[in-house]
């Protein structure tokens, strides 16, 4: 009897053993998984970073042949116009300069004098100014060589004039060339959008400038370079967002699909149109995408079927009642 009830007590403490080491594991392990989802996505912002830097001292550029002007930080310097022949974010022709073709996109770009800024943006239409600004961190080039490759930050300046983080390039992405190009802002200065290109990859970024949430995450957005600028359309009241995806004929990736947001909540996002089986998708292309009134959305498509004579379809989709028809 009384060895039945050493045994008992023994199982006992074992499973109560067992049970504080699981925990310990699981606990472990949420730590850990946390750290890195926080590092995978350059989007978890740290204490230090929270903290809004206000800015004090300021200096004023001022374009008069485009008509606009806009403050920025004294500590920058001398800003000028980003005015070289090419400019692969939004693929000009080489004859043009980069600021007059910048008026078709709605933002300009400008470079610094303080080394440690790497390129200004600014959209008149909503006075809206994001840079992306060089951390200490530095990584060797994957590859070999000399090469030292600099961390990279996305801020933006607040309408209270305060200097607020975005994103940050994960440390262990920076050897492997991930840098951040094309800034635009949603008309009501909620949303940012900006792209992040890698080695022989780019993605698509919305963030939430409130949650720092990426609107894209779940979404299989694959659209190249210019996209930023030529395929995210917002109404001008923000109530719509509305995005023309493309298959991406390097990486095999992406869809050739609409995808367009429920009216008022632009992070839901729904899909409208899509190419499926049956069609080359190298080919075939959704083009001339267009907002009227806020509540009507209107879109080409090129159909290229893998078998057949090429044809060309165009569509209206009502915002408000979500109803896509076919209108030639």
């Amino acid at each position: 009897m009384f060895n039945k009830k050493i045994f008992i007590i023994i199982i006992i403490s074992i499973i109560i053993i067992l049970a504080v080491i699981a925990g310990i594991f699981n606990y472990q392990k949420d730590i850990q998984r946390s750290n890195f989802i926080k590092y995978k996505t350059g989007l978890e912002i740290s204490e230090d970073e929270k903290e809004q830097n206000e800015i004090t001292n300021w200096q004023t550029y001022k374009n008069e042949e485009y008509g606009f002007e806009f403050k920025y930080p004294e500590n920058w310097g001398k800003i000028i116009p980003d005015q070289a022949d090419t400019d692969e974010e939004i693929g000009v022709d080489w004859k043009k300069s980069i600021f007059e073709a910048q008026i078709k996109t709605g933002v300009y770009t400008f470079f610094s004098e303080n080394k440690n800024i790497k390129k200004i943006w600014y959209q008149p239409s909503s006075g809206s100014l994001a840079f992306v600004e060089y951390t200490s961190h530095e990584e060797p080039a994957v590859g070999g060589g000399q090469e030292m490759l600099k961390q990279e930050t996305l801020k933006i300046i607040d309408y209270k004039n305060k200097i607020i983080q975005i994103y940050t390039v994960p440390e262990n992405q920076v050897a492997w060339y991930v840098k951040i190009y094309a800034v635009r802002f949603s008309p009501d200065n909620n949303y940012i959008c900006f792209g992040l290109a890698g080695w022989e990859w780019r993605k698509p970024m919305i963030v939430n400038i409130q949650t720092k949430k990426n609107i894209l995450e779940d979404t299989s957005t694959g659209f190249g370079v210019e996209g930023i600028y030529q395929d995210i359309f917002w109404s001008q009241n923000s109530k719509n967002l509305i995005i023309s995806n493309h298959f991406e004929a390097f990486g095999g990736e992406g869809k050739e699909e609409i995808l367009i947001s429920d009216y008022g909540k632009p992070e839901k996002l729904n899909q409208v149109f899509t190419l499926g089986k049956g069609f080359d998708l190298w080919d075939s292309k959704i083009y001339n995408v267009r907002l009227m009134d806020d509540e009507k959305l209107y879109f080409s498509v090129r159909f290229v079927p893998l078998k057949g004579e090429t044809y060309e379809k165009e569509y209206e989709y009502l915002v408000k009642t979500k109803e896509l028809k076919e209108i030639k």
